[in-house]
């Protein structure tokens, strides 16, 4: 178990750890900003182009391995979203309507 092998962060890894958890809380407000001002399903939808993002940048800066299920996942996550913004963008009503 982790337990068994947890080290206490000292010095400078604190701070490192705060900044990370600033971080975090400050992108789930903006995505809950988000959700009031915009369409949830659209907020929903761009939220998952932070995968191949992230995919991306592992391969960049870590030199992590490029392999074939990445291209395919981030091509197929960039073709749904763009499907659904052209869908929303052409003005089509969504299949069910928003209980304001």
């Amino acid at each position: 178990m982790s337990i068994q092998e947890w080290v206490t962060p000292v010095g400078i890894q604190w701070l490192w750890l705060s900044v990370v958890g600033l971080a975090a809380l400050s992108a789930h407000f903006c995505t809950i900003k988000a959700m009031q001002h915009a369409e949830v399903t659209t907020i929903a939808t761009l939220d998952f182009l932070r995968l191949p993002f992230i995919a991306l940048l592992g391969v960049l800066l870590y030199a992590e391995a490029f392999e074939i299920a990445l291209i395919v996942g981030g091509t197929l996550m960039l073709l749904g979203n763009l499907y659904n913004a052209k869908g929303f963008l052409s003005g089509k009503k969504p299949a069910v309507k928003r209980a304001d």
